[in-house]
């Protein structure tokens, strides 16, 4: 198991190769993609372009923060 930022934790079963800071795809609990940090923006900006805003503590670098 991983604690996220944000504090929710996830399943990192079928990705055991992650390791702290990099970033991943989760679905339902799961780690299920490894992401490269452009890759990690790119889905951040798609999300927030239809309204979904990551969670508190979760920014763009991965330092903590909120989307603007």
């Amino acid at each position: 198991m991983a604690r996220l930022d944000g504090g929710a934790t996830c399943c990192l079963a079928y990705l055991p190769d992650a390791a702290a800071g990099d970033y991943v795809l989760v679905q339902r609990g799961f780690a299920v993609e490894l992401l490269d940090a452009e890759a990690a923006q790119e889905s951040f900006a798609a999300f927030a372009s239809i309204g979904m805003h990551r969670p508190a503590g979760v920014s763009p670098n991965g330092a903590g923060g909120d989307l603007p």
